[in-house]
């Protein structure tokens, strides 16, 4: 992302910041995990993704309604996945995202 420091450990699957937010998914889950961060991230069609935030963040966040309204503000939305845990530590950039559709679940 060529921002000035190394902010991996700390981004939590997404992080917005210095007009970008990548977006990290891992699309096949661990049966293990806590049903908070079980999101229900899916392909609905070969350039449709749904996407959820962290639990406990509102339609109202500050966040949320930067990436809702990327275009007023310049917020480039990059989306990169994974199939899974067992696959490495490597993602996959799939390319720019744009909003078209939210909902408070």
């Amino acid at each position: 992302m060529n921002w000035e420091r190394d902010d991996s450990s700390t981004v939590y699957g997404y992080k917005i910041k210095n007009g970008s937010c990548p977006i990290f998914v891992t699309y096949e889950k661990k049966d293990n995990i806590a049903s908070s961060t079980k999101y229900e991230d899916v392909f609905l069609a070969n350039n449709l993704f749904s996407w959820m935030t962290r639990s406990r963040v509102s339609l109202d966040s500050e966040e949320t309604q930067k990436l809702i309204h990327y275009r007023e503000n310049g917020l480039k939305i990059l989306l990169f996945i994974k199939k899974s845990d067992g696959e490495g530590s490597d993602f996959y950039y799939m390319g720019l995202a744009e909003p078209v559709h939210w909902e408070q679940t």
